[in-house]
């Protein structure tokens, strides 16, 4: 029952990991291009399978119930066990009485001579007694406490046991209260008794449709089997799935890094063009700034010359005409 309740739980922890992979695939999907389709059929497996495994996980839930049934069965197979064994007792008490009661005799008690007929009738109050405490003993409702700690200990070897006991549990009821029910009869009929109970141990081991506890146990078996493969497949699928989800980081990382160069790299070189054009401008400015100031002084130096020139022209003129 513990391993049940471990498979429980780990197909429980691996649905809700599968649906997670499976809502991150769909999320990162629109940016693996084309592989996204393929990723997102495989995100769509995924959740079909999670939904599978979910569905496990209650039927083994429900199967848990099946230990507490076994557990009643185990207890119910040992109090027709010991049913038996007081119907085996019974019945040899009852045979020794009837061989005694056979030989007629007169016994003497107190002085008064007490025939067979009186010691026949003591033969069957107690027979009635003890029928009637044993119907007491069997009626009387025994506690299942302690099941659960048999059946965790419990190995395939004793569930087959039990099972055989639990096909026989209705024969062997039978049987003992027919013991108990007729042990009044001779020899040759609790000979016939015996045959009929061969009989009936005979007829049990064609049954086994009547009791399908074997065939629900290899059920569960199988059935715990397959969600053992389908469990490991889905582990595979998920560790691939992982895998995927690392390379598809790892890529994504390396583009963003090579993005990020790219960046810094455009804008290093945007920068340098821009410095390279501002040093060009400015040496443009420099050399324009340089000729517009040679320019200048040839403006000033020729202006000079021709005022210096105009001064001596109108000095001479009036030197001419003095």
């Amino acid at each position: 029952m513990a391993e049940i309740v471990g498979l429980i739980a780990s197909i429980g922890a691996i649905t809700s990991a599968g649906f997670k992979t499976a809502r991150a695939i769909s999320t990162i999907a629109s940016d693996l291009g084309a592989v996204g389709a393929e990723i997102s059929g495989i995100a769509t497996d995924l959740k079909a399978i999670s939904l599978i495994l979910n569905e496990l996980k209650k039927r083994l839930s429900k199967a848990d119930n099946i230990t507490v049934e076994v557990s009643n069965l185990v207890v119910e197979t040992q109090l027709t066990k010991t049913a038996l064994l007081d119907a085996k007792r019974l019945d040899t008490t009852f045979r020794f009485e009837e061989e005694t009661s056979r030989t007629p005799s007169t016994q003497i008690e107190d002085g008064q001579a007490i025939s067979e007929n009186s010691e026949v009738d003591g033969t069957i109050a107690l027979r009635s007694s003890m029928y009637n405490e044993e119907k007491m003993h069997l009626a009387r409702p025994h506690p299942r406490t302690g099941s659960a700690i048999l059946l965790e200990t419990m190995s395939d070897d004793d569930f087959i046991k039990i099972s055989e006991h639990l096909r026989l549990q209705k024969v062997v009821r039978e049987l003992a209260l027919k013991v108990i029910h007729h042990t009044s009869r001779q020899e040759p009929q609790a000979a016939s008794l015996d045959d009929a109970a061969e009989n009936y141990t005979n007829n049990w081991h064609g049954s086994h449709e009547a009791y399908p506890f074997l065939s629900s146990r290899a059920q569960l078996k199988e059935k715990l089997a397959n969600t053992k493969k389908e469990l490991i497949q889905s582990l595979e699928r998920i560790e691939l799935l992982d895998k995927l989800v690392e390379t598809y980081k790892i890529e994504s990382s390396t583009r963003e890094e090579n993005d990020r160069q790219s960046q810094e790299e455009i804008c290093l070189s945007i920068r340098n063009e821009m410095e390279e054009e501002l040093r060009r401008r400015m040496s443009d400015i420099h050399m324009v700034r340089k000729e517009t100031k040679e320019e200048i002084e040839d403006a000033r130096l020729a202006a000079g010359r021709e005022a210096i020139r105009q001064f001596q022209a109108g000095r001479e003129n009036l030197d001419h005409s003095s």
